[in-house]
């Protein structure tokens, strides 16, 4: 790890009880339970391996809405949103 992501870890350490702290939404809705919102942007992939031959992009591709499952009695999933940008 670099200095830099030392740093930022630290940030969240708890000395006292030799544990971590987890960070607090920036944004009040998800202190309401609200789940986070993730996508993915590829950009300038044209002719590249990962859309031709890449097997975990294929599986992303297909399984992209399933990840995150949340534990019951909620259930679901945060997912992720695939955005591909393409040059016509």
């Amino acid at each position: 790890m670099s200095e830099t992501q030392n740093d930022y870890m630290l940030q969240y350490y708890n000395s006292l009880t030799n544990q971590f702290q987890k960070p607090k939404p920036k944004y009040k809705i998800y202190l309401q339970g609200k789940p986070p919102v993730l996508f993915t942007f590829i950009d300038d992939a044209h002719r590249s391996k990962l859309l031709s031959t890449n097997k975990q992009m294929l599986q992303l591709s297909l399984r992209h809405r399933h990840l995150g499952q949340f534990p019951p009695p909620r259930g679901g999933a945060v997912g992720v949103s695939l955005f591909v940008s393409t040059q016509t």
